[in-house]
């Protein structure tokens, strides 16, 4: 598979360039292509790419701020609607505010607005919060009510607690509360993106405040329809954790006249193949609602196991059992490593663990 890196290619660079000629005639190809091409850029991986690109501007643009702003909008505008650039190959144009423009805020502001409509500018708006955070959480309010979908998101998705790849906001962590203003003029807007940002949002601070999600979530459902839906992908972690009460507000409740019966599985998995386990759901009385998962025990480097949950399916049903069949890959996957050794397998129903078993992942040969 093409690392994702990879998209700043020759021809990447060629289009791109043309773009910065026609808002900023004296940009230099050559010199640009120079900086870019420095003896690490092979080795550079793609946020390290990104920040090299608006850095590499930067060095062929002139000394007013505001008008190498301007040509880059101009630019990331043309490269938009010629090559229909819109996503996070772009995100080198808000990358640039944030590394330039951090000083002066009220340039910096209309300018992440604009780059966010076409790429996203989440990581970039953060040293922002970092250095004015009461003047920067009121201009995420005021988009939070924007008329762009991007910019409303961006409300959202600029103050995640823990967003992943970027720097965190340990404020926010510590004290989530600047945020609920802008979660709560944003939970029922008519994108589903931007509430998939709320939810994400929620997720990450329930990490560090159960309760206070818990309540939000309590608070906000049974009122609208993709709220509600917002509101289930917003508790995910907690759901995934078990905890009772946040198994009950979805209307998962132990399920102690559930039997587990015909539990199998792999007991030796080679390496890169698959675990595969079945069992089946017994009842002397209808099934009800289900909440059913599975959790690993990965052997890790350091010999020590760490604890993942998946899901298998959430159903509600009338029959008295169930069968049920499902694979796991151990096939190499970029955000996250195998090794061989013991491991152990629990099937969870409605928050409890109600099966566990044992397999080896057997070394490579």
């Amino acid at each position: 598979m093409e690392p994702l890196k990879n998209v700043y290619s020759p021809v990447f660079f060629d289009a791109l360039c043309t773009a910065m000629q026609l808002s900023f005639p004296s940009f230099s190809t050559d010199d640009f292509k120079r900086l870019i091409y420095s003896k690490d850029w092979e080795n550079k991986a793609l946020k390290a790419r990104m920040q090299h690109i608006s850095e590499s501007l930067h060095a062929c643009l002139s000394e007013n701020l505001a008008d190498n702003i301007t040509a880059l909008q101009i630019a990331n505008a043309e490269l938009n609607q010629r090559h229909k650039m819109r996503g996070f190959e772009a995100m080198f144009f808000p990358d640039y505010v944030a590394r330039f423009a951090l000083h002066d805020f009220k340039l910096a502001m209309p300018a992440l607005a604009f780059f966010t409509s076409y790429s996203s500018a989440e990581f970039a708006i953060r040293p922002f919060i970092l250095r004015y955070p009461e003047a920067a959480m009121q201009q995420m309010l005021e988009w939070a009510t924007h008329d762009n979908a991007h910019i409303r998101r961006l409300a959202s998705e600029g103050c995640r607690p823990r967003l992943p790849w970027a720097m965190q906001l340990p404020a926010f962590i510590q004290d989530p509360a600047p945020i609920l203003p802008i979660l709560t003029l944003l939970k029922e807007d008519a994108s589903a993106y931007v509430r998939k940002s709320v939810a994400n949002n929620l997720n990450d601070i329930a990490k560090d405040h159960p309760a206070l999600v818990y309540q939000t979530a309590k608070s906000w459902l049974g009122k609208n329809r993709h709220t509600d839906q917002l509101i289930k992908h917003a508790c995910r972690t907690m759901l995934k954790q078990g905890i009772p009460q946040t198994l009950k507000l979805f209307g998962y409740t132990p399920a102690d006249h559930i039997q587990i019966a015909d539990f199998k599985h792999t007991i030796e998995v080679p390496w890169q193949g698959s675990l595969q386990f079945s069992l089946t759901l017994q009842s002397k009385e209808s099934i009800g609602k289900i909440r059913l998962e599975f959790a690993l025990s990965f052997m890790k480097k350091n010999g020590r196991p760490h604890r993942k949950v998946f899901q298998i399916s959430e159903f509600e049903s009338n029959a008295l059992n169930k069968s049920i069949v499902k694979n796991f890959s151990f096939r190499p996957m970029s955000t996250r490593t195998y090794y061989p050794g013991n491991h152990k397998l629990d099937i969870i129903l409605n928050g409890q663990t109600v099966a566990s078993g044992n397999f080896t992942l057997r070394p490579s040969s």
